[in-house]
């Protein structure tokens, strides 16, 4: 195949394909019967989910976190990427501020949700709820409490070089 065309390596390739798909003529690679127990998986991100949720406000590492679930941290990392399609840090974050979000429903101040929700520097806080959110944290409470549209993110403005439409 490698000396055909694109075009012609496309319909070689969709041929075998077909073929593969029509025969009658396979063996299978497990036995029939084979049953994978996914309890033990489960069980583990349970436990990462129930320690996450009871510590969040805490300092929590990878290390923490890959000791609950009885991994090495490398491994935990991959495990938890495989399951959720997202770093634990984004988890954790997403956690943190979904905690913020609850803290200025309640009308306290952006400096308490900073705090209660386990971030340690105020600005990491500000660009990840944002990222989150999609807004800054007083644009979320004022959507909240007082029903003021989000503020949108403001258009470059037009240069004067530019023709007009």
């Amino acid at each position: 195949m490698h000396y055909l065309n694109d075009t012609r390596k496309l319909i070689s390739l969709l041929d075998v394909l077909t073929e593969l798909a029509e025969t009658a003529e396979f063996d299978y690679l497990t036995p029939k019967d084979y049953f994978y127990d996914h309890t033990q998986d489960e069980d583990r991100m349970v436990r990462v989910n129930e320690y996450v949720y009871k510590h969040f406000a805490d300092t929590i590492t990878i290390a923490d976190v890959a000791k609950v679930a009885n991994m090495t941290e490398s491994s935990f990392c991959r495990y938890f990427k495989s399951r959720t399609l997202k770093h634990f840090t984004r988890f954790l974050n997403e956690v943190r501020v979904s905690h913020a979000c609850k803290v200025l429903r309640n009308g306290q101040s952006v400096t308490d949700a900073f705090f209660e929700s386990g971030f340690n520097n105020q600005s990491y806080f500000n660009q990840q709820f944002k990222k989150i959110q999609k807004m800054t944290p007083m644009d979320y409470q004022k959507w909240k409490l007082k029903g003021v549209n989000p503020v949108k993110p403001k258009e470059a403005p037009i240069s004067s070089n530019t023709p007009s439409l």
